[in-house]
């Protein structure tokens, strides 16, 4: 399901930046629409299109067509690229994700490609601020969401943070992790340094810097 926000008016096309953003799954597309309201605003500078794939290796195998297509799509400006990093190294996803770019003749053209990392995944976020997992569900407790040492350390942060949703009551059986996602974004503080997450940090500066120069160029 393609989630973003419309053009109400025909007058309004020819000013309006358009973004379109590539995600892994429906999980994180739906966190960041709740991201790029409450950072941008309703009425924000620019319209989107949040696109998800069916996991990350579907993504990763898709990307070289779809950086193709973008070559040619005069009406996106910026496209926005985020994935978990899971077990990967940094450094070299983005550098795959770059050359699958070049491949596709994409780099250059009028697109601006921007790629983001969730270290190590979209659930790290939500683990980086224990008082935006309470307010979501206030029957944890605060031994539930400590996170001890670096939060981008953490190895499978999906399951870390399903087990106390699940002893708590929250879900049965497993944590609905598109619902988890909409609910937890909702209440993350957005202030900067704020989340112990150094990646949702960045992805935050990135979505600032989307408006203020949609604004610009409005």
């Amino acid at each position: 399901m393609l989630l973003g926000s419309k053009i109400c008016s025909t007058d309004r096309i020819y000013h309006l930046m358009h973004v379109e953003i590539l995600v892994e799954d429906q999980s994180m597309a739906e966190a960041i629409e709740v991201l790029i309201k409450r950072v941008c605003g309703v009425d924000r500078p620019f319209t989107h299109v949040t696109i998800p794939f069916d996991g990350k290796q579907a993504m990763l195998s898709e990307l070289h067509g779809r950086f193709a297509g973008y070559a040619h799509a005069n009406w996106v400006e910026v496209l926005i690229v985020v994935i978990d990093r899971d077990c990967d190294d940094c450094l070299e996803l983005k550098e795959q994700i770059k050359s699958l770019a070049v491949a596709a003749r994409f780099i250059g053209q009028r697109p601006k490609l921007t790629i983001r990392i969730a270290v190590a995944e979209l659930e790290t976020w939500f683990l980086g601020d224990a008082v935006a997992l309470q307010k979501a569900y206030p029957k944890l407790t605060a031994k539930d969401v400590r996170v001890q040492g670096d939060v981008e350390a953490l190895t499978k942060a999906w399951e870390r943070l399903e087990r106390p949703l699940l002893q708590r009551g929250y879900y049965d059986g497993r944590m609905p992790k598109i619902r988890v996602a909409r609910r937890i974004a909702t209440h993350l503080n957005l202030d900067p340094g704020a989340n112990k997450s150094h990646s949702f940090g960045v992805f935050l500066e990135t979505l600032r810097t989307l408006c203020s120069q949609a604004v610009q160029e409005g």
